[in-house]
């Protein structure tokens, strides 16, 4: 696994990027995709586990040189456990200053932990069905959280306040993510459908059918937002555009379901040079610099 530069969430979360693990059920989506290779090694990685903790490691002693064996390879390192969750964990999230995590879980609360001390900051219940979905805003004010009833809440992380309650999803609500412009969030679930919700005017701004089955991941294109990401237990990974939601790419790979994915970073961190995404076929796969010519 590796993991990469981002604004604040994903499967594995990685310390001033954003990646997250989720430990799931069988029929839930369970890993996304790496987001983009940084310019320098990432220091710290962060899991969650059906064992109810989250662990952060140093994914630097896992590192290999280019041409070594694969049994040269050390197993990542565990610097930190965080305990305190009652019930499996669905999703963990790296805060943008990359000094916190939030983990979202399946004891009906999320928390917010201090990646330097280990230490739980924040414990939220607002929910009333089991939490997997968590993810931050841009600037860092803001979490997202989704249950297993299809309700989404945003929090205001400096009060601990709901600000906005997302209803409208039918089914669970598995995925979301913030565009980069911080207007807008958007959720993916089992209904099929991803709803964009405006967070001025605090109500869902579009309903995408984006899929023939539950929609595993999506994700806004880095820097204008202009493209959206979505995945599915149907086997396909689209593209839409964000102005009008038209559908951009449909692309094929998988045999099977589509666990996570995620644009792949150019080299200025900022610009769209691919995507790669992550399948119950146990394969990882790496969409070309093609896909730049549909942002």
């Amino acid at each position: 696994s590796s993991c990469g530069t981002r604004r604040a969430s994903s499967p594995w979360a990685c310390s001033r990027d954003l990646t997250r693990r989720r430990s799931a059920p069988p029929d839930l989506p369970g890993a996304r995709a790496p987001t983009s290779t940084p310019p320098t090694p990432p220091a710290l990685l962060a899991s969650a586990s059906a064992d109810t903790t989250a662990v952060l490691w140093d994914c630097r002693s896992s590192l290999r040189t280019p041409g070594a064996e694969d049994d040269q390879a050390e197993a990542p390192l565990p610097v930190q456990v965080f305990r305190g969750h009652k019930g499996r964990l669905g999703n963990v999230a790296y805060h943008p200053s990359g000094e916190a995590i939030a983990t979202a879980s399946f004891d009906l609360t999320w928390r917010l932990w201090s990646v330097e001390t280990g230490q739980e900051i924040m414990l939220q219940d607002g929910h009333f069905k089991e939490v997997y979905m968590c993810a931050f805003h841009p600037d860092g004010s803001l979490i997202g959280t989704g249950d297993l009833s299809g309700i989404g809440q945003v929090w205001d992380i400096r009060s601990g306040k709901i600000v906005f309650t997302m209803q409208g999803h039918v089914k669970r609500i598995v995925c979301g993510d913030f565009s980069p412009n911080g207007f807008q969030v958007a959720t993916g679930g089992d209904d099929h459908t991803v709803r964009v919700w405006d967070l001025r005017q605090r109500k869902c701004h579009y309903t995408l059918p984006a899929h023939s089955h539950l929609i595993s991941d999506v994700r806004y294109s880095p820097g204008n937002g202009e493209a959206m990401l979505t995945t599915s237990f149907d086997g396909r990974l689209r593209i839409w555009g964000t102005r009008d939601y038209r559908l951009l790419t449909d692309l094929s790979g998988h045999e099977g379901k589509i666990m996570g994915a995620d644009f792949a970073y150019a080299n200025d961190q900022k610009s769209v040079a691919g995507a790669f995404s992550v399948g119950y076929d146990r394969t990882l796969k790496s969409w070309g610099s093609g896909l730049s010519g549909y942002l």
